[in-house]
């Protein structure tokens, strides 16, 4: 009600308009905007209007969620943008951040998805190397494919001393605070971030993502209560809350909320197989995972189709079809190996290989994998990436029947917080899954079980 203008202007110029705009409410808000914040507000992204329609399609895009297939087409849209105009610094940092997101979570970590994180970086900073953009790129650069988180957080620090409001930057900030151990700094982060932007989804994912990982479950499941209010049709929130109820048992209310499984592969398949298995339902998932591998889908990248493969193999072996599960590891770890050569350091690759190693009972192999994922993941450097590939050892030991380790390691991943594909393992999931079927006569397991179902959520530093 303060402000209200009407700016007729031709087409041409509609990208002079907007800092003219913010110019004039920064003045009736009583505001004081220096000459470099002027400056700063009227700077024109670009006057082509196909680029400006793409970015903003992009960023429309990275708001909604975090699946595989909004990444690629957000990346795509980008990829418009600079292709219209090619000086559009704030596409290209886009398209580094993005690049950079899909190497650190290992869903494309090719010599080429690296050269273009760089490339796009570089353009970036070539054409606008103070914008807020740029910084915020080269910062997601540093612990996305250089994983120097520290240098990271203080690139960040720095972004944010001049840029205390943009939430992109702090929402940033809060992922490395997250991987470096820090989630009680990383919780106030996002919760700012909702301040700053209360109707954008993806900061209600973010928060529910880390207070999910801390088994803060009662706080996780408001945050999505929150997000569900303004967007009531987004699966992704029903997909968070339903890795909620596996992580704390209740599987009937799972169920109801992740409804009819998916007909094509994608993210959210290995919810429904974990449900699956909780629920001993072999037969009909095994058939569904089949029929899933014989028509994958446009979109399903390797990684995924592996994974699907491995996840059918591990369910025939808990059916008994031992022949049928075997074949399938043997076929994962043959498409598995080519894609390492070419990453040899992406965790999830590494995490594939092991399991399927193990699948054919090949201990050896399957330990050096570990390592290997382990040396590339460690928690020394990444406290959340580190402990997801600690889980992930602890479920090659069960299957190579190191009991012993298996043990010590759960009971140290019960005891902080984390999360990978699915939430942290919890008391309750340990309980139900087959996956640990040869510890339930271990006095020592039951031990563990009976310690941390009454223990109370755990944050970081």
């Amino acid at each position: 009600h303060l402000w209200g203008e009407t700016y007729d202007r031709t087409l041409d110029d509609v990208f002079g308009v907007q800092g003219e705009v913010a110019g004039t409410i920064a003045d009736k808000l009583g505001a004081t905007l220096t000459g470099d914040a002027r400056k700063e507000v009227a700077q024109v992204a670009t006057r082509n209007p196909v680029a400006l329609d793409a970015y903003l399609r992009g960023m429309a895009l990275n708001r909604r969620g975090f699946t595989d297939t909004l990444a690629f087409a957000a990346i795509q849209s980008y990829g418009e943008a600079v292709k219209a105009d090619p000086g559009f610094a704030q596409a290209w940092a886009a398209i580094a951040r993005m690049d950079s997101f899909m190497i650190f979570l290992g869903i494309d970590g090719t010599p080429e998805r690296r050269a273009s994180a760089l490339q796009a970086l570089q353009a970036a900073e070539r054409l606008q190397p103070d914008a807020l953009e740029t910084l915020v790129a080269r910062a997601i650069y540093e612990y996305g494919v250089e994983r120097d988180f520290e240098s990271a957080r203080k690139r960040f620090a720095r972004v944010l001393a001049r840029w205390p409001n943009d939430v992109d930057a702090v929402t940033a900030m809060g992922h490395v605070l997250e991987e470096l151990g820090r989630d009680n700094e990383a919780d106030a982060l996002l919760e700012q971030a909702l301040r700053l932007d209360p109707l954008n989804p993806r900061l209600y994912k973010n928060l529910a993502i880390l207070q999910t990982n801390e088994r803060r479950f009662d706080a996780a499941l408001a945050t999505l209560d929150r997000a569900l209010a303004l967007s009531p049709d987004d699966e992704e929130l029903r997909q968070l809350q339903g890795d909620i109820y596996l992580a704390q048992g209740d599987l009937d209310r799972a169920a109801k909320v992740f409804g009819k499984p998916p007909a094509t592969i994608s993210d959210q398949v290995h919810q429904y197989v974990a449900l699956a298995r909780m629920q001993r339902r072999y037969p009909p998932a095994i058939a569904w995972l089949q029929g899933l591998l014989a028509r994958p889908g446009a979109e399903a990248t390797p990684p995924d189709v592996i994974l699907v493969r491995l996840e059918l193999a591990e369910l025939q072996a808990l059916n008994g079809d031992r022949a049928g599960a075997a074949d399938n590891y043997r076929q994962a770890l043959e498409a598995v190996k080519p894609l390492i050569e070419r990453q040899p350091d992406n965790p999830w690759l590494l995490s594939e290989l092991a399991m399927a190693h193990a699948g054919l009972g090949d201990e050896k192999a399957a330990m050096a994998a570990l390592d290997r994922l382990l040396a590339t993941e460690p928690e020394s450097k990444s406290a959340q990436q580190g402990r997801v590939a600690l889980e992930t050892r602890a479920s090659v030991l069960v299957r190579i029947g190191h009991e012993d380790e298996a043990i010590a390691e759960l009971r140290y991943l019960l005891g902080v917080p984390y999360g990978g594909l699915l939430a942290p393992v919890t008391p309750a999931s340990l309980r139900l899954d087959p996956e640990f079927d040869a510890l339930r006569g271990d006095p020592r397991f039951q031990a563990l079980l009976k310690k941390y179902a009454a223990a109370q959520p755990v944050t970081g530093a």
